[in-house]
């Protein structure tokens, strides 16, 4: 059996390599700030000429097979495919058009070129094809197995940056055992289309967000919580889809709840997809159901209120499906509305310490699982606001917290955020809310 292999080599040599990027790797990312650090270097070795060679670290490849000569780039996507669009810029095309550069990627690749392209004029003095390429310098590191290959990488990133908890979720769950390659390209392609920037939200990465803001906390979020998960969810991440995973199994193993065991491979992956596209249809598509109150009311605010509404509606979802789906997310939205205007600023654990831990005896995702119809939901929901207004209506209750920024010599900058909230609310026409007239104080 071969061993993990190791070699100082040379740009050219190492694309003389068949260099492919698996589906589970992460999308290329560098931005104009990484391309800028990397050109002034490489500029800046070119002009000192003390040295004869310019090193750019380890490239981790694992061999696919030990007569061919495809190779799978492990680490090192990201300095690759720069250094491919330089010398594309300067000419040498062929070597980025022969790169197998994941679907996902291709906007970001062009993106970096006409940038690459625009700031070229400036390095003209610079004999890139004769004193550059030629003497940059890599450590190849060779393993005969995807298993080694990342044995290797996570203990080279335990001392480094790591990667992104989902690609490490991605990642292990696409070497899962006894997955097919061809499920595997349709989990990866599935996966791609789910980690798309949701702009109109303010979302860089919707798969990605909904993860760590949503999933984990669903799972993770049951009983009686005396203390925030706030510094653990860095590392449970990764225990909870990757570690705490069971083997994976054939056939189906059982129905697809949000709270259900989940099992190596193709049933993460399922998990996933699932609660993210339904997410993703009712409340980040126009013509889902609670987008507009998203839009209007969450969106404009702030994404730990946006967050919240989420985890409550995929809770909800998972127990009753669509049945007065509206109604709970209005209901929903009148807890928020009450949190965010006592408080003069709204934080990540300000929802989840009302409603979920410390103030509260059953967590607020146990009661809509354990309840046995959306009446029951809504019921609770109501006495959960009445506790919280001590008395007022909830109509009054907006009208004082609005009204209170006239009472004030001085607008504030927090009255003002509570009030464009309320406006939000008033806007879209939620609660039979209107807006105060000044004059009645």
């Amino acid at each position: 059996m071969s061993k993990v292999s190791s070699e100082i080599t040379s740009l050219n040599d190492l694309l003389q390599h068949q260099l492919v990027i698996p589906s589970y790797q992460r999308p290329y990312v560098w931005t104009t700030d990484h391309i800028d650090k990397l050109v002034e270097d490489l500029a800046e070795f070119a002009k000192n000429g003390s040295q004869p060679e310019y090193f750019m670290g380890s490239i981790l490849l694992y061999k696919k097979s030990e007569s061919g000569s495809v190779y799978e780039i492990i680490d090192g996507q990201q300095r690759l495919t720069s250094l491919l669009i330089l010398k594309s810029a300067l000419g040498e095309k062929d070597q980025l058009k022969n790169f197998i550069i994941l679907p996902v990627s291709i906007e970001q690749v062009k993106k970096i070129d006409r940038y690459v392209r625009s700031i070229l004029s400036s390095t003209s003095h610079i004999d890139w094809h004769e004193k550059v390429f030629p003497v940059i310098r890599f450590n190849k590191i060779v393993t005969p197995s995807q298993d080694e290959a990342f044995t290797f990488f996570d203990a080279q990133n335990s001392r480094g940056v790591r990667p992104s908890q989902t690609v490490q979720i991605k990642a292990y769950h696409l070497r899962a055992p006894n997955i097919s390659e061809a499920e595997n390209i349709i989990n990866a392609k599935q996966w791609e289309s789910l980690e798309k920037t949701v702009h109109e939200f303010g979302i860089d990465n919707l798969l990605e967000t909904l993860i760590a803001e949503v999933f984990w906390r669903v799972r993770n979020w049951q009983g009686q919580l005396r203390h925030s998960f706030e510094n653990e969810i860095e590392e449970s991440l990764v225990r909870e889809f990757n570690q705490r995973a069971r083997p994976n199994l054939k056939g189906w193993p059982g129905a697809l709840t949000i709270r259900a065991p989940l099992y190596q491979g193709t049933h993460t992956f399922n998990y996933l997809l699932h609660y993210t596209g339904t997410l993703k249809k009712i409340c980040f598509e126009p013509q889902g159901s609670l987008y507009k109150l998203i839009k209007e009311v969450y969106r404009p605010n702030s994404k730990y209120l946006m967050n919240f509404l989420l985890l409550g509606v995929v809770t909800y979802f998972d127990r009753f499906q669509y049945e007065r789906l509206y109604e709970f997310a209005i209901a929903l939205t009148r807890l928020v509305t009450i949190v965010r205007l006592k408080n003069s600023r709204i934080y990540h654990n300000s929802l989840e310490r009302s409603y979920l831990r410390t103030e509260v005896k059953q967590s607020f995702l146990d009661m809509i699982l354990l309840a046995h119809d959306p009446e029951e939901v809504l019921e609770k929901m109501q006495e959960m606001a009445a506790q919280k207004l001590i008395g007022k209506t909830f109509q009054s209750f907006v009208e004082d917290a609005y009204l209170d920024k006239f009472s004030k010599t001085e607008e504030t900058e927090k009255s003002t955020v509570k009030t464009r909230f309320i406006e939000s609310l008033i806007s879209a026409n939620l609660f039979e809310l209107s807006k105060p007239q000044e004059q009645a104080l």
